[in-house]
């Protein structure tokens, strides 16, 4: 009679273990996807504080525009001195000119509009907009003029 009392209590003792072991994998599941979640969370806050600021950033740029268009026919200290702080300040804040002077187009960075005929392919040659990356960025791409080969007709 013990025997049978024993056999049902360390069934019993099985199925309580298998039990346990269950209730601690789904703890440890649970306990990696909240650990998971927090770094996402994370992630998206700082990838958001990031670039939160790029629509003011848009806002400025045509300012700035401006400002660098007056200074070419206008000589005074005092704007040349407002551009750069303007330009200092982007900068500490994550803001970088993109540059494509001389280099291929690139679809990527670049937005051709307008293309001259040349001996050259897809060289850039003229800016006519500067492009800014924040960061890694690109919330402005630089609108260029670029060459195309001359196709000859035979």
């Amino acid at each position: 009679m013990i025997k049978a009392d024993d056999k049902k209590a360390n069934s019993e003792v099985e199925n309580l273990n298998k039990q346990l072991l269950d209730c601690q994998n789904n703890w440890k599941r649970a306990l990696a996807d909240y650990q998971n979640l927090e770094r996402r969370v994370r992630i998206d806050k700082e990838e958001f504080a990031k670039y939160a600021k790029s629509s003011l950033i848009m806002k400025i740029l045509p300012v700035i525009d401006n400002l660098e268009k007056t200074a070419k026919h206008i000589t005074d200290q005092g704007l040349a001195i407002c551009i750069k702080s303007f330009q200092n300040v982007l900068m500490q804040e994550g803001l970088t000119e993109i540059n494509v002077t001389g280099k291929d187009f690139d679809p990527h960075t670049m937005e051709a509009i307008e293309t001259v005929e040349s001996d050259l392919d897809g060289k850039v040659i003229e800016i006519l907009q500067k492009g800014y990356k924040l960061y890694d960025r690109v919330i402005r791409p630089a609108h260029v003029k670029v060459t195309k080969i001359v196709k000859k007709e035979v």
